[in-house]
């Protein structure tokens, strides 16, 4: 299977943003971190500082995965020199909801993969929440291995 990225429309950003937010709210809330409500608050401000020109926003390349033609998924990835070396950090990965479990997931990241190694990066980076379980199985599928690990524990 072959996806092929372009950059996200307009359009298809302003449709895009609201689900992301709330999408990342909804990990960070379920990861146990805050509530719904405080993880919206802090999405939007998140989203609000690393985008602050949207699309034009400077080293951040907003995609969208197509597969003959149609859209598949989207994947947002940052690219940067840092500690000596060309870096891409996955922000956001996504496949369309009907079209999960088809293998998409990992042809968006393979493309990726091929994207940000086009522009110069020679490492690929990501978070993902502890409890997506089926994404921590694909990157360990795809050879990423984890770098470190945040931990909490209420105390009451």
């Amino acid at each position: 299977m072959t996806v092929r990225l372009e950059p996200m429309t307009q359009e298809q950003y302003e449709s895009w943003l609201p689900d992301a937010i709330e999408g990342y709210a909804h990990q960070t809330s379920d990861s146990g971190l805050m509530s719904l409500d405080t993880a919206r608050e802090s999405a939007v401000d998140q989203f609000e500082v690393l985008l602050p020109d949207d699309l034009a926003t400077p080293g951040h390349h907003l995609l969208m995965a197509y597969d003959e033609g149609q859209v598949v998924g989207n994947f947002w990835v940052r690219i940067r020199d840092e500690w000596g070396t060309r870096r891409a950090f996955i922000f956001d990965i996504e496949v369309v909801e009907s079209q999960r479990g088809h293998g998409y997931g990992r042809a968006i990241m393979n493309a990726g993969e091929e994207y940000v190694r086009g522009l110069g990066a020679s490492t690929m980076a990501l978070n993902v929440f502890s409890q997506n379980d089926v994404a921590r199985s694909l990157y360990d599928k795809l050879g990423y291995l984890v770098t470190n690990v945040n931990m909490q524990k209420e105390l009451v």
